[in-house]
């Protein structure tokens, strides 16, 4: 729509914004960022040379650094510039709107909070694009003054690289946040900006009020930052997006957090499968004080649930499920920078006796390695799996969790060294812990997963269909390669639909037919189809599939489970939207998707 139309460089947030701003930091007198004494303007005294870290500066050079901060350029005039949000995702939250007569909408009162690494979470009006506020961590007030001068170098700057959630209690779901009791929290990491996690009551969203700082890591003699909510020492880079749960505990129902420990930045240094110092654990912290309620990892003495395996970080999201549909969280599902993938339990009718411990709720194991100590099987796992309850035909039709995870070096994008893989895992019980975490391997030795590279099963010949059909019964899963010729590796989260897997997969420019110097190469992006029992074409009939392997198979020639997107670059995770049409996006290109199975989502609201 004009007037900017589908030109991102016109319009947008960004052009909104004016010389009259409400920007806050915190500086530990008052919790409300509103107040006068967090608001970053030249008049604030407690707003320090110091604190901004700029000590050796003159006065005029702090009053500089201030007024950039909030967007005026050197003459005085609104500097419409914001920062980049990388990685971040927004959070999109609706406070309220108007509907007809008819129950048609007529408004949606909605803001967008948004990370960006200029160090700012910006909030938004979604009607207008105008800002409402802006907070500054105060751990960030230091990136102001290399961002003014523009001396950042090389490498970049990060300030809030994370994603946004949200915990919303609407009280009478009405759609409205009305009420004395309807409350919205938002949670936000730093991710490669650091090592905090956020808290922040925005029922408000005009003072909007800093509930608690979770504060990662060690000093420089080693001792952790902060233990007022807990010993958060391990907890590396906030890459992890909270995944906000109730739980039973004490006898009451509470809302937590669960997260990962974070990513260590010596991964970006190693070329095989090496342990971490931190990052290697899974928190669960109340999400209205931060404390923490329970660790698991490694560490004795550290870790409520000692898992001894657990030696490497984690910095993908966590899957976290409600399995027996009574609203409270009861399995975790995760992998790690080492090619492994943990279940954790989440006993809740233990939970609901007021004298049990918190340690009693909780038990969790290994249940895959799929990667190994050489260069080439030196698989992670940056993003979380997705999951599905299946029928097992072959054991009377008992339900098992099939998982679908992907590996691929995020932080190294365009390595061509590690054979990268889909996987789909098959897991159970659905509730309840099992009786030992038995660890599924890709040990071709193990026979634990069948290789359907391929598509043996579906498309050999009679005795091959045989065959695979067998081996594929008895295993715990199957595997598919990626292109290692060409780098093919997965970035990004996968989803599921009717028993299909989508998912994206990138492959990174061949510098050697990158074209002109002027032309920027940025890779090349897939989206795969995938059938979670066998691996087949999903949602395409008799899709054949190469038989060529190795070296010689080509992403997406002649392989039905593959299309190229138009797109560019790294892919997005799909996001599968319901309405009169089922519809797959990436980004902004849109599948159709066949229904299919025998049953479909559904849902309903009382209005």
């Amino acid at each position: 729509d004009a007037p900017d139309g589908k030109d991102t460089a016109k319009g947008g947030a960004a052009s909104q914004l004016t010389d009259v701003r409400n920007i806050y930091t915190y500086l530990g007198a008052n919790s409300t960022l509103s107040s006068s004494v967090n608001h970053v303007v030249d008049s604030n005294s407690s707003l320090t040379k110091a604190l901004l870290g700029i000590d050796l500066q003159s006065d005029d050079y702090r009053t500089d650094v201030i007024n950039w901060a909030r967007v005026l350029d050197g003459i005085g005039n609104a500097r419409r510039e914001m920062g980049d949000p990388l990685h971040g995702q927004p959070a999109l939250i609706q406070y309220g709107g108007t509907v007809d007569g008819d129950g048609n909408v007529i408004s949606i009162d909605s803001v967008a909070f948004v990370p960006t690494n200029d160090g700012y979470l910006h909030a938004f009006d979604t009607s207008t694009g105008a800002e409402i506020f802006a907070f500054i961590p105060p751990e960030l007030l230091p990136n102001l003054s290399p961002l003014y001068e523009n001396s950042s170098g090389n490498p970049k700057i990060y300030g809030l690289d994370g994603s946004v959630t949200a915990l919303i209690k609407d009280v009478n779901n009405n759609g409205q946040i009305e009420t004395n009791e309807d409350k919205v929290y938002i949670y936000f990491g730093m991710r490669r900006g650091g090592n905090n996690y956020y808290g922040m009551d925005v029922t408000d969203r005009n003072n909007p009020v800093l509930m608690w700082t979770i504060k990662g890591g060690v000093d420089g003699s080693g001792n952790p930052i902060d233990t007022s909510l807990g010993d958060y020492s391990k907890l590396g880079q906030t890459w992890s997006t909270p995944a906000v749960r109730k739980i039973k505990y004490q006898g009451v129902e509470r809302d937590v957090l669960i997260f990962g420990g974070g990513y260590d930045l010596d991964q970006d240094d190693h070329v095989t499968r090496t342990e971490d110092d931190e990052g290697n654990g899974i928190y669960i912290a109340d999400a209205l004080t931060g404390q923490l309620l329970f660790k698991v990892g490694p560490d004795a003495g550290l870790s409520t649930l000692q898992l001894e395996d657990m030696d490497y970080s984690i910095p993908a999201d966590l899957l976290v499920a409600d399995t027996t549909g009574d609203g409270y969280a009861n399995l975790i599902y995760v992998g790690d920078m080492g090619g492994q993938v943990w279940r954790v339990d989440i006993n809740n009718s233990l939970g609901a006796d007021p004298s049990a411990s918190i340690s009693s709720l909780f038990s969790g194991g290994r249940i895959a390695d799929l990667a190994d100590d050489t260069i080439e099987t030196n698989r992670r796992f940056y993003y979380p799996p997705d999951a599905a309850l299946l029928e097992d035909d072959e054991k009377g039709g008992a339900l098992y969790v099939s998982i679908l995870i992907s590996s691929g070096n995020r932080a190294h994008p365009m390595n061509k060294d590690v054979q990268d893989r889909i996987f789909m895992l098959r897991d159970s019980p659905i509730v309840g812990k099992p009786s030992t975490y038995v660890t599924i391997t890709e040990n071709d030795t193990t026979h634990d997963l069948f290789n359907t590279t391929n598509n043996i099963v579906a498309d050999g010949s009679d005795a091959e269909k045989e065959t695979a059909s067998t081996a594929l019964s008895t295993s715990k899963g199957w595997y598919i390669d990626l292109n290692k010729r060409t780098g093919e590796k997965a970035l990004a989260a996968p989803a599921i639909y009717n028993g299909i897997g989508i998912l994206t997969t990138y492959e990174p420019y061949d510098i050697s037919t990158a074209g002109t110097a002027c032309v920027l190469p940025q890779g090349t992006g897939f989206l795969y189809y995938v059938n979670l029992v066998d691996g087949a074409p999903g949602l395409i009939e008799n899709g054949i599939v190469s038989h060529d392997t190795g070296d010689t198979y080509n992403t997406c020639e002649g392989d039905a489970r593959c299309s190229k997107l138009d797109r560019s670059g790294i892919a997005s995770s799909p996001t599968i939207i319901m309405n009169e049409k089922d519809v797959v996006c990436i980004s902004t290109e849109c599948d159709e998707l066949q229904a299919g199975g025998k049953s479909k989502e559904v849902y309903w609201f009382e209005q």
